[in-house]
């Protein structure tokens, strides 16, 4: 699982997914509610205390699943 030193790029990642869908998102529902799990997991990743390995693993899968539909979210309003 991923050590602290790790946990910026996560850090990093969850805060530009919630920024790009907050900026072209288009207000949407879909768009905002992406966003705001982007930020609970960035808020989870800042958090001083630091979860154990299965939060973290759930965390970072979460993320990665994020990612995915973030993306595809996106590419989606750029086709419209």
């Amino acid at each position: 699982m991923a050590d602290s030193a790790q946990i910026p790029i996560f850090e990093f990642t969850a805060e530009e997914l919630a920024t790009k869908l907050e900026e072209n998102g288009g207000g949407s529902s879909e768009s905002l509610e992406l966003a705001r799990q982007a930020r609970n997991l960035l808020e989870l990743f800042r958090s001083a205390v630091r979860p154990g390995d299965e939060e973290r693993t759930q965390a970072v899968s979460a993320l990665v699943d994020l990612n995915r539909r973030a993306q595809e979210f996106l590419s989606r309003r750029r086709a419209e």
